[in-house]
């Protein structure tokens, strides 16, 4: 159910924010888009438990070339591909902010663990990554923006807003967790950012719902194809970085899937801090965090099926 719940409400904010955006776009009016990426990371921060793996050999090297393949040619590729389907302008700016991310807070590290890989190494580069990605991304959206004749961004506001929605509500979360004597738990807590997610995708797309109701099937085929490819280009990349390298099978499944994965939270709230097409854009980001979670879930599934056939 849980794994279901996240897809289903994506789908029904979707068809809210098209059919009845009244609501989503007095609450959007009323400010709360920022508190509920706030919760988002307060919770992920909560829940996350660092290990005690050291930044250090082969790991101190993955962490700097997926700082280069994630941060750097993923929006690059996002550019690319933007303008080989010729998206729209509101589609291009989804694809390259998705694109920049940085990778998935948990579902990198599920489906390591899933395919027997490092889930160690996933984790610290997950963690790793998304801070750099707080201090990185205001700077280097911007100009990946610009070069894909998307909007205007300046990344001064852009870092004190991820600073402020994602940073300091992340170690908020790790500060709590480490002082609580109780240990909160359970499946509350656990559909608590997945809620968020919803809500502020609903708020969001309620402000855009006009050029919602404009769009056609040809359109959403469109953007999924797209980042479809930006997403299997950047797991063909890190899999043949992580092969010239010479990572055992454990470090791969981690540097791949980690590499090439985006997280949608961050990417709701750098479009959080836009107005004109973001809720438009954000259809590119739904789109891509499904096609990458379907895809890599089929291709972890057909390794284990082959590993279970060769013993």
């Amino acid at each position: 159910m849980q794994s279901l719940f996240l897809p289903i409400g994506l789908c029904v904010a979707i068809i809210g924010a098209w059919i009845a955006p009244d609501t989503g776009i007095a609450l959007k009016d009323a400010g709360l888009i920022p508190w509920g990426v706030v919760i988002i990371f307060l919770v992920n921060g909560y829940q996350m438990e660092l290990g005690e793996t050291r930044l250090r050999g082969n790991l101190l090297r993955a962490v700097a070339v997926l700082l280069v393949i994630a941060l750097l040619g993923g929006p690059a590729l996002g550019i690319l591909v933007a303008r080989a389907f010729g998206l729209s302008e509101a589609f291009t700016l989804g694809l390259i902010v998705m694109s920049a991310m940085p990778p998935t807070l948990s579902s990198a590290i599920v489906m390591t663990q899933l395919a027997r890989g490092n889930a160690a190494w996933a984790l610290v580069l997950t963690i790793t990554l998304n801070i750099a990605g707080v201090f990185l991304i205001p700077f280097l959206l911007p100009l990946f923006l610009q070069a894909g004749e998307s909007v205007a961004l300046s990344p001064w506001p852009l870092l004190h807003k991820l600073v402020l929605l994602v940073l300091l509500p992340f170690i908020a979360g790790q500060v709590i967790r480490r002082i609580s004597i109780v240990r909160l738990s359970g499946p509350i807590l656990r559909y608590i950012p997945s809620t968020s997610i919803i809500m502020t995708v609903w708020m969001s797309m309620s402000a855009s719902n006009e050029a919602l109701a404009a769009m056609d099937i040809f359109d959403l085929i469109l953007v999924a194809t797209a980042g479809l490819t930006v997403h299997l280009a950047l797991f063909g990349g890190c899999l043949g970085a992580a092969r010239a390298m010479k990572f055992d099978m454990g470090e791969t499944w981690a540097f791949t899937l980690t590499g090439s994965q985006k997280t949608l939270p961050v990417a709701i709230s750098v479009l959080a801090t836009m107005g004109g097409a973001a809720g438009v854009a954000l259809i590119a980001c739904i789109v891509f965090h499904f096609l990458q979670l379907m895809v890599d879930s089929a291709i972890i599934a057909r390794y284990m099926r082959t590993q279970a056939r060769t013993g």
